[in-house]
């Protein structure tokens, strides 16, 4: 989930071709949609990547908050509904809320993917998501290849 509206993550997408890229669209009414085919990519096999869709105009601070919000509450109902091993949470702002919206009592270190991007492994009585491995990552961190790391590394 790619919730920063950093260059670099940005540029990182570009260098993502394992995953099959999806938008998330700012009417938060027309979520639905891309959840269910989140979904079906998933049972399927594919690794996904949804992206935010960038505020039109100048992005202020209340406007980067909302988006961050709004993407942590996609991402948790996506993670309830799919069983996952491993998830990567790309923005500074979304990956804090993400991890406080999901139900999760803890997170425990397992590795760095890169300088600043840790691999944890989740900690929750849900049993979804008890021991998911989740990459979180600020927007400025993390080299090109870091999201092709993530689906391909160990």
């Amino acid at each position: 989930m790619v919730g920063s509206l950093s260059p670099v993550t940005r540029r990182q997408m570009d260098a993502s071709p394992s995953y099959v890229q999806l938008r998330l669209p700012a009417d938060t009414d027309r979520w639905r949609a891309t959840r269910d085919e989140t979904t079906r990519l998933l049972r399927a096999g594919r690794s996904v990547m949804v992206s935010t869709t960038p505020p039109e105009g100048e992005v202020d601070a209340l406007a980067a908050a909302r988006v961050a919000q709004d993407t942590a509450s996609f991402v948790a109902s996506v993670l309830h509904a799919n069983r996952l091993e491993r998830v990567g949470i790309a923005g500074g702002d979304t990956s804090s809320l993400a991890t406080l919206g999901l139900g999760m009592w803890g997170l425990s270190h397992k590795a760095d993917l890169a300088p600043g991007v840790a691999l944890c492994s989740t900690r929750s009585d849900l049993p979804a998501l008890d021991g998911l491995e989740l990459m979180l990552k600020g927007g400025q961190m993390g080299p090109p290849g870091l999201f092709e790391l993530l689906v391909h590394g160990t």
